[in-house]
């Protein structure tokens, strides 16, 4: 009976360490990715081995077995104490960042973002209201448009409809944010934690106020609050609301 026991003990022992070895589906130009039908994530090596470096430039496809799939998301813990990760390229095709997933990355110094507008749309996944460790501006602080220019005044598009919660949450570089009319919906925390707010228009379109929209902008002198919003929590705005 013991060596019955020992044997299937082991067994579950092997199976673990094969599923952590086999943690991505394949390994291309320098990023672990995992397929699903058309799309790719992004994820890494194995559990707490920190598997990457430098700066990381996120494609918006990627060719695996002669099959285009469209990198639409980065999953949970991809990038956890990749504590020598100095920079991020995100793609406009991103959609989704999942739990934990820049957890321990202490020297990334820019986030680069081509697309405003997909930027606004990505879905911070998991993790309780208030975590920050998967969203990479909490360590970045500076967002930047391409290598060597740092976005301090966003303009979002028109067409644009939604911003999601945290969208822009600690990149504390950025002064102003002009918002179209498009935009209906402003997520949680979207704004939290932007040190140097000084500017920002709230269309008229919006209807609803999430909570701790402002926290931490203590820049930010004041705000005009559109006729036709209806709900307003936890607004926290520092100096003054108009």
């Amino acid at each position: 009976m013991k060596d019955v026991l020992r044997k299937v003990w082991l067994i579950a022992i092997m199976s673990m360490i094969t599923m952590e070895g086999n943690a991505y589906d394949a390994y291309i130009d320098g990023i672990y990715y995992n397929f699903s039908e058309n799309e790719a994530t992004v994820t890494y090596k194995t559990t707490g081995y920190n598997s990457y470096s430098g700066a990381v430039i996120i494609p918006t496809s990627v060719n695996y077995n002669n099959k285009t799939y469209s990198v639409t998301s980065i999953g949970n813990s991809a990038f956890q104490n990749c504590s020598s990760l100095t920079s991020i390229t995100i793609p406009a095709t991103l959609k989704k960042v999942g739990t934990d997933a820049f957890e321990g990355c202490t020297s990334l110094g820019k986030v680069i973002v081509k697309d405003i507008a997909a930027w606004c749309g990505i879905i911070y996944d998991g993790g309780s209201a208030f975590s920050n460790v998967n969203i990479p501006l909490f360590y970045a602080l500076h967002l930047y448009s391409d290598e060597n220019t740092e976005i301090t005044e966003v303009v979002i598009p028109e067409g644009v409809t939604r911003i999601e919660a945290r969208a822009f949450r600690d990149a504390k570089f950025i002064t102003s944010i002009t918002i179209p009319n498009s935009v209906t919906y402003i997520g949680r925390e979207a704004f939290r934690g932007m040190h140097r707010l000084t500017t920002i228009n709230i269309p008229q379109t919006i209807t609803s106020i999430e909570p701790y929209t402002f926290q931490d902008c203590e820049a930010l002198a004041s705000v005009s609050i559109p006729e036709g919003v209806t709900y307003i929590e936890n607004m926290h705005l520092p100096n003054a609301m108009n």
